[in-house]
């Protein structure tokens, strides 16, 4: 499946959200997610989770409830030059596969910190391995 050319825009327009933060991170976060249940039937959810400047922030939408995830993509975010930003976007759907054309784009659009991980075990989004670097509580 070729990446429709909405999809390519709103993950350019997530990157750019995720560095900026005067953004609209959150209505783009949606718009995304929108065209992901247009664009691909076998969508069931995607969710970011990310800490940028020192603040978690996690935005999930689920259009499908229900549903046995057989694919998923994980991507891996890091701070690139003056970001802030890391943590992880993971995208579900009922198929294995559907993200394969979403994986080739966000590998240059996000400038991952590591491969994209697709159909992998779907496993909730959690903060990068260079999220560490973020001062946290003891515990």
């Amino acid at each position: 499946m070729t990446l429709p050319e909405v999809l390519n825009d709103d993950l350019t327009a997530l990157s750019d959200a995720l560095d900026d933060p005067s953004a609209d991170l959150t209505g783009t976060f949606r718009a995304l997610a929108d065209h992901l249940a247009e664009s691909i039937p076998s969508f069931v959810n995607v969710t970011l989770m990310v800490l940028t400047q020192d603040r978690p922030v996690v935005h999930s939408s689920t259009t499908r409830r229900n549903q046995e995830v057989r694919g998923s993509l994980l991507l891996s975010l890091s701070p690139q030059g003056i970001s802030t930003t890391c943590g992880t976007i993971t995208f579900a759907s009922t198929a294995p596969g559907a993200f394969t054309s979403l994986a080739d784009a966000a590998r240059w659009i996000f400038n991952l910190d590591g491969p994209p991980i697709e159909d992998g075990r779907y496993l909730p989004a959690h903060p990068s391995p260079s999220c560490r670097d973020v001062d946290t509580p003891d515990t």
